[in-house]
């Protein structure tokens, strides 16, 4: 068990020096919806401020019968000589079909 936490120690000092000359994201940005609500179901996006695109994202199930079928990206479609819009991304939850499921959605947006 000791050995186990020298290595995680040197380990995590490692990444820290590796990261101490990173250049930060720029524009690096957290977006998060409401919450959103649904019998049986319910679908959130956060999206991204325009110029900028989702780098990751993630979600908070709000209610314990919840089950994610869908976490993912949203994919961006760049307009013909306009600014990019900013991307997104999509949880979909689903529960028993007569109860409230909630889910709270956040994208991490960077500059495009």
């Amino acid at each position: 068990m000791r050995m186990k936490r020298i290595v995680a120690a040197l380990a995590i000092a490692v990444l820290l020096i590796a990261c101490e000359d990173a250049t930060p994201l720029a524009g690096y940005e957290i977006v998060t919806t409401g919450n959103a609500y649904g019998v049986g179901g319910a679908s959130a996006v956060a999206g991204c401020p325009e110029g900028k695109v989702v780098l990751n994202g993630g979600y908070l199930l709000l209610t314990p019968n919840g089950r994610v079928i869908s976490n993912h990206p949203v994919p961006v479609v760049y307009p013909a000589g306009g600014p990019p819009p900013g991307g997104a991304w999509s949880v979909r939850v689903v529960g028993p079909p007569n109860e409230n499921v909630g889910v709270r959605v956040s994208a991490i947006c960077v500059e495009a």
